[in-house]
């Protein structure tokens, strides 16, 4: 979807890839910086470590948007607004391979000389972030074709990225009672944040009717099999489709 968007309007700004489909905030930001050279800062759990053990910061973050709203001024300071690609994979580089989250490579680390945690001797214990209760959901979709098309709606999970991604639909409770004959044919499991969801997918027999206020309740519309990867599929479920798809070819 991406390449068939550059193709038809270049792309060369952070805001310009920001609308694009299934690109967020941290991709846009990487693309910019390295690719065009625009001075925007990509923060990921890399970056936020680094900076974290830069200045040893003892307190406990909460999550992990709190910890980029923590790291976002110190990271202005050091930013490097002529070289941003440059500074960029630097930073992201040295948490990825030298200041990793367990068993930092410190002697080898360019940075030591400033590092407070390398010299006061905690960068096993920074940073911290509180541990979050881990929560199970479960949701229940609807695998419907008609013909060389597939029902797809608006996703119903908040995710950090800024473009709403198509998924199968979910049946609530009240809709699966609507339709009786459903029959469960696959089960995934995808993790969000400290959640994990358990979904289960079903069909309607060929004989079936599926009600067209359903298809309004959930936005949802027909989209050709053949042009799926023209469209922003969430990434659990354009692999369930596929493997699905698969088991029925």
């Amino acid at each position: 979807a991406f390449a068939q968007t550059f193709i038809h309007r270049p792309i060369t700004t952070y805001a310009e890839l920001l609308t694009c489909p299934g690109i967020g905030p941290y991709t846009a930001a990487a693309i910019a910086s390295i690719a065009f050279n625009e001075p925007v800062m990509t923060i990921d759990g890399n970056v936020i470590r680094v900076l974290a053990r830069l200045l040893n910061h003892s307190e406990v973050f909460t999550s992990q948007a709190t910890a980029r709203t923590w790291v976002q001024p110190y990271l202005q300071r050091y930013f490097d607004k002529t070289h941003p690609g440059v500074f960029n994979e630097a930073l992201m580089e040295c948490g990825a391979t030298i200041c990793t989250k367990t068993h930092p490579v410190c002697p080898q680390c360019p940075l030591r000389v400033d590092c407070q945690a390398f010299q006061l001797h905690t960068q096993s214990t920074c940073p911290q972030f509180l541990k979050a209760k881990e929560l199970q959901k479960y949701k229940h979709r609807l695998w419907h074709l008609n013909a060389d098309a597939l029902l797809l709606a608006p996703s119903t999970i908040a995710t950090r990225t800024s473009v709403t991604l198509l998924e199968l639909p979910e049946l609530s409770p009240d809709q699966r009672t609507q339709l009786p004959e459903l029959q469960p044919i696959f089960t995934g499991k995808r993790r969000i944040g400290n959640t994990t969801y358990t979904e289960t997918l079903y069909s309607l027999p060929p004989s079936a009717v599926l009600p067209t206020k359903l298809i309004h309740q959930w936005n949802a519309q027909w989209l050709p099999i053949k042009a799926l990867n023209q469209y922003p599929l969430s990434g659990p479920h354009k692999r369930w489709i596929q493997a699905i798809l698969t088991s029925l070819s």
